[in-house]
Formats: C-alpha cells, structure tokens, sequence
C-alpha cells in the first residue's frame, strides 16, 4: 500500500481533528511527530506530518476539504490554526500578518495547492 503525505506540518489539535474525522470516514492515516530547526539548528517546535492512504485518496481530500475549510479544492475559507508559512497562529485570516502569506488564493497556499492536485489525480 502506498501513502500521500501532506505537505504541511499541524498541531496536535489539528492532527486529532484531522485524525478523527479520517476515523469517521474510514481512511486509514498515520502521523509522525517531526522537531522544527531555526537555521542556526536550535530546535524550534514540533509538530505532525500526516499521511493517508493512497487508495483513500478520494476520501482523504474531501475530509481535509472539510476539516480545513475548503468548499472545493482552490476555494478558501479565512485561515486558522498555524500559517504554513511561519507557524504564527491565525483566527480566520486571509493573510498572516507576522510573514504576510496570503490565503486568498490557491496559489499561495501549499495545502490549497496539495487538495487541488490530489483532486485531479
């Protein structure tokens, strides 16, 4: 069985919510924990890369779509939880205002950009 990894990191609050709702979907998913560096190699955070099964595929993207507020792949909702771009953390955002990434559009956002070509596939 092959796995699709997202290409973002998430909290543990989202990784449960995320978790749950593949659960509920029957998609099986995994997570691992994986430590953040600064450039100078002092530990930052941590946080979850999450994966899915390749042969849920369909499933996985219309959950995420759901549980990260997405109405279709490439329309957003205002962001929150941590932004992709700096990990400040954002309530219902369009842009982040620490390293200003914008959410407006799918091209700015990984996991818009992710959902989208998952949809295709």
């Amino acid at each position: 069985m092959g796995w699709v990894t997202i290409p973002n990191g998430f909290s543990d609050a989202e990784r449960i919510r995320i978790g749950d709702a593949f659960d509920a979907a029957q998609v099986d998913w995994t997570s691992e924990a994986v430590e953040r560096f600064n450039l100078e190699g002092h530990y930052m955070a941590h946080d979850f890369e999450i994966s899915f099964a390749a042969s849920d595929r369909r499933r996985a993207v219309k959950v995420l779509m759901e549980v990260c507020g997405y109405h279709e792949a490439g329309q957003l909702d205002p962001r929150s939880g941590a932004c992709p771009g700096c990990d400040a953390i954002l309530e219902r955002a369009w842009q982040c205002p620490s390293c200003e990434l914008n959410f407006g559009q799918v091209q700015d956002d990984p996991l818009g950009r992710f959902l989208q070509e998952q949809a295709r596939i």
